[in-house]
Protein backbone atom coordinates (compact mmCIF):
# COMPACT_ATOMS: atom_id res chain seq x y z
CA UNK A 1 0.00 0.00 0.00
CA UNK A 2 1.03 3.68 -0.43
CA UNK A 3 0.11 6.59 0.88
CA UNK A 4 -3.78 7.61 0.00
CA UNK A 5 -4.29 3.42 0.29
CA UNK A 6 -7.46 2.28 2.16
CA UNK A 7 -6.77 -0.90 4.17
CA UNK A 8 -9.95 -2.74 4.74
CA UNK A 9 -9.74 -5.68 8.21
CA UNK A 10 -12.74 -7.93 7.49
CA UNK A 11 -14.31 -9.64 11.14
CA UNK A 12 -16.08 -12.68 11.24
CA UNK A 13 -17.05 -13.70 15.32
CA UNK A 14 -18.19 -16.81 16.45
CA UNK A 15 -21.37 -14.87 18.05
CA UNK A 16 -22.76 -11.35 18.37
CA UNK A 17 -20.36 -8.26 19.47
CA UNK A 18 -20.66 -4.50 20.01
CA UNK A 19 -19.02 -2.48 17.64
CA UNK A 20 -14.94 -3.54 18.08
CA UNK A 21 -12.50 -1.22 18.27
CA UNK A 22 -9.84 -1.54 15.30
CA UNK A 23 -6.78 0.38 14.94
CA UNK A 24 -5.15 -0.10 11.54
CA UNK A 25 -1.35 1.22 11.82
CA UNK A 26 -1.60 2.56 14.95
CA UNK A 27 -4.39 4.85 14.42
CA UNK A 28 -8.61 3.99 15.17
CA UNK A 29 -10.45 2.92 11.85
CA UNK A 30 -13.60 3.49 10.45
CA UNK A 31 -16.29 0.43 11.79
CA UNK A 32 -19.73 -0.37 10.30
CA UNK A 33 -21.37 -3.85 10.61
CA UNK A 34 -23.68 -5.58 13.18
CA UNK A 35 -23.88 -8.79 14.46
CA UNK A 36 -21.23 -11.37 14.04
CA UNK A 37 -19.44 -9.30 11.03
CA UNK A 38 -17.83 -6.35 11.13
CA UNK A 39 -15.52 -4.35 8.32
CA UNK A 40 -13.21 -1.70 10.02
CA UNK A 41 -11.76 1.00 7.13
CA UNK A 42 -8.60 3.44 7.07
CA UNK A 43 -7.10 5.31 4.61
CA UNK A 44 -2.84 5.99 4.81
CA UNK A 45 -1.45 9.15 4.98
CA UNK A 46 2.37 10.28 4.95
CA UNK A 47 2.53 10.46 8.74
CA UNK A 48 2.30 6.41 9.02
CA UNK A 49 5.67 3.83 9.44
CA UNK A 50 6.45 2.43 6.65
CA UNK A 51 6.43 -1.77 6.50
CA UNK A 52 4.14 -4.33 7.81
CA UNK A 53 0.92 -2.56 8.84
CA UNK A 54 0.23 -2.65 12.54
CA UNK A 55 -3.68 -4.40 13.73
CA UNK A 56 -5.40 -4.58 16.87
CA UNK A 57 -9.30 -5.74 17.27
CA UNK A 58 -10.77 -5.23 21.06
CA UNK A 59 -14.13 -6.75 21.34
CA UNK A 60 -16.83 -7.04 23.69
CA UNK A 61 -19.86 -9.83 23.38
CA UNK A 62 -23.73 -8.22 23.98
CA UNK A 63 -22.97 -9.30 27.91
CA UNK A 64 -20.20 -7.66 28.39
CA UNK A 65 -17.62 -10.44 28.31
CA UNK A 66 -14.34 -9.82 26.47
CA UNK A 67 -12.87 -10.97 23.51
CA UNK A 68 -9.11 -11.92 23.45
CA UNK A 69 -7.55 -8.89 21.53
CA UNK A 70 -6.37 -9.56 17.68
CA UNK A 71 -3.41 -8.60 16.55
CA UNK A 72 -2.77 -10.61 13.48
CA UNK A 73 -5.36 -11.84 10.06
CA UNK A 74 -5.93 -15.10 11.29
CA UNK A 75 -5.76 -16.07 6.95
CA UNK A 76 -1.82 -14.80 7.50
CA UNK A 77 -2.32 -11.77 5.08
CA UNK A 78 -0.34 -8.88 6.02
CA UNK A 79 -0.49 -5.46 4.21
CA UNK A 80 3.25 -3.77 3.70
CA UNK A 81 2.94 0.04 3.52
CA UNK A 82 5.69 2.00 1.17
CA UNK A 83 5.61 5.55 0.74
CA UNK A 84 9.23 5.83 -0.30
CA UNK A 85 9.22 6.62 -4.14
CA UNK A 86 11.68 4.59 -6.12
CA UNK A 87 14.63 5.72 -7.54
CA UNK A 88 17.09 4.63 -10.65
CA UNK A 89 20.75 4.85 -9.13
CA UNK A 90 22.20 3.92 -12.86
CA UNK A 91 20.89 4.78 -16.19
CA UNK A 92 23.14 4.14 -18.72
CA UNK A 93 22.95 4.84 -22.94
CA UNK A 94 24.64 3.54 -25.61
CA UNK A 95 25.05 3.24 -29.34
CA UNK A 96 26.37 -0.12 -31.49
CA UNK A 97 28.17 2.34 -33.66
CA UNK A 98 30.99 0.44 -35.14
CA UNK A 99 33.23 3.16 -34.71
CA UNK A 100 31.96 5.38 -31.05
CA UNK A 101 29.33 4.38 -28.73
CA UNK A 102 28.65 7.62 -28.21
CA UNK A 103 27.67 8.00 -31.87
CA UNK A 104 24.98 6.22 -33.91
CA UNK A 105 23.66 6.56 -37.53
CA UNK A 106 20.39 5.18 -39.60
CA UNK A 107 20.29 1.11 -38.54
CA UNK A 108 22.60 1.64 -35.05
CA UNK A 109 20.73 0.17 -31.48
CA UNK A 110 20.66 2.78 -28.63
CA UNK A 111 20.49 0.55 -25.43
CA UNK A 112 19.54 2.35 -22.32
CA UNK A 113 20.39 0.21 -19.47
CA UNK A 114 18.79 1.10 -15.98
CA UNK A 115 19.12 0.06 -11.85
CA UNK A 116 16.49 1.24 -9.67
CA UNK A 117 16.69 1.53 -5.48
CA UNK A 118 14.15 -1.58 -5.70
CA UNK A 119 11.65 -3.99 -6.97
CA UNK A 120 9.78 -1.74 -9.84
CA UNK A 121 6.98 -1.97 -12.64
CA UNK A 122 8.04 -2.07 -16.05
CA UNK A 123 9.62 1.10 -16.86
CA UNK A 124 8.14 3.50 -19.55
CA UNK A 125 11.02 4.46 -21.96
CA UNK A 126 11.15 6.56 -24.41
CA UNK A 127 14.41 6.73 -26.63
CA UNK A 128 14.27 9.88 -29.89
CA UNK A 129 10.84 10.43 -28.49
CA UNK A 130 9.33 6.84 -30.14
CA UNK A 131 8.27 4.47 -26.88
CA UNK A 132 10.22 1.17 -26.48
CA UNK A 133 9.91 -2.16 -25.54
CA UNK A 134 11.73 -3.30 -22.07
CA UNK A 135 13.09 -5.87 -20.80
CA UNK A 136 14.13 -6.84 -17.68
CA UNK A 137 12.42 -7.55 -14.28
CA UNK A 138 13.30 -6.72 -10.33
CA UNK A 139 15.66 -3.46 -10.39
CA UNK A 140 17.30 -3.91 -13.45
CA UNK A 141 15.59 -3.07 -17.09
CA UNK A 142 16.95 -2.94 -20.75
CA UNK A 143 14.99 -0.80 -23.38
CA UNK A 144 16.56 -0.95 -26.77
CA UNK A 145 16.02 1.29 -30.12
CA UNK A 146 16.80 0.90 -33.88
CA UNK A 147 17.39 4.50 -35.11
CA UNK A 148 15.80 5.52 -38.43
CA UNK A 149 16.12 8.22 -41.39
CA UNK A 150 12.96 9.82 -39.47
CA UNK A 151 15.04 10.37 -36.29
CA UNK A 152 16.03 13.89 -35.39
CA UNK A 153 19.86 14.72 -35.69
CA UNK A 154 21.89 15.49 -32.69
CA UNK A 155 21.54 14.24 -29.11
CA UNK A 156 19.46 11.05 -28.72
CA UNK A 157 16.36 12.15 -26.43
CA UNK A 158 15.50 9.87 -22.90
CA UNK A 159 12.85 9.51 -20.28
CA UNK A 160 11.81 7.22 -18.10
CA UNK A 161 8.33 6.91 -16.09
CA UNK A 162 8.63 4.55 -13.72
CA UNK A 163 6.67 3.43 -10.34
CA UNK A 164 7.79 0.76 -7.63
CA UNK A 165 5.32 -2.17 -6.96
CA UNK A 166 3.21 -0.07 -4.31
CA UNK A 167 2.35 2.20 -7.37
CA UNK A 168 4.84 5.38 -5.72
CA UNK A 169 6.36 7.04 -8.85
CA UNK A 170 10.02 8.16 -9.08
CA UNK A 171 11.16 11.32 -10.41
CA UNK A 172 11.06 11.11 -14.43
CA UNK A 173 14.41 10.68 -15.47
CA UNK A 174 15.65 12.21 -18.72
CA UNK A 175 19.20 11.61 -19.05
CA UNK A 176 22.10 9.14 -18.12
CA UNK A 177 23.37 8.95 -14.44
CA UNK A 178 26.98 8.51 -15.81
CA UNK A 179 26.57 11.20 -18.70
CA UNK A 180 26.76 9.51 -21.45
CA UNK A 181 24.85 11.02 -24.25
CA UNK A 182 24.36 9.23 -27.87
CA UNK A 183 24.72 11.72 -30.54
CA UNK A 184 22.47 10.67 -34.04
CA UNK A 185 24.16 11.25 -36.88
CA UNK A 186 22.24 10.77 -40.56
CA UNK A 187 23.56 13.67 -42.93
CA UNK A 188 26.60 11.38 -45.10
CA UNK A 189 29.73 13.88 -45.24
CA UNK A 190 30.48 15.59 -48.69
CA UNK A 191 33.68 16.55 -49.92
CA UNK A 192 34.06 19.73 -50.53
CA UNK A 193 37.01 20.80 -52.07
CA UNK A 194 39.48 18.64 -54.12
CA UNK A 195 42.99 19.98 -55.03
CA UNK A 196 44.99 17.83 -57.67
CA UNK A 197 49.09 19.38 -57.92
CA UNK A 198 51.95 18.01 -59.99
Amino acid sequence: SMVGDTVKVEMVSSESTQSPDVTIGGTLATVSGEGTTWTAVRALTADDTEGAITLSIDYLDLAGNAGAQTTAATDGSVVTFDKTPPVFTAVTSVSNNTYDPSLSMVGDTVTVTMAASEITQAPAVTIGGTIETVTGSGTTWTAVRTLTADDTEGAVTLSIDYLDLAGNAGAQATAATDGSVVTFDKTAPVITAVTVVS
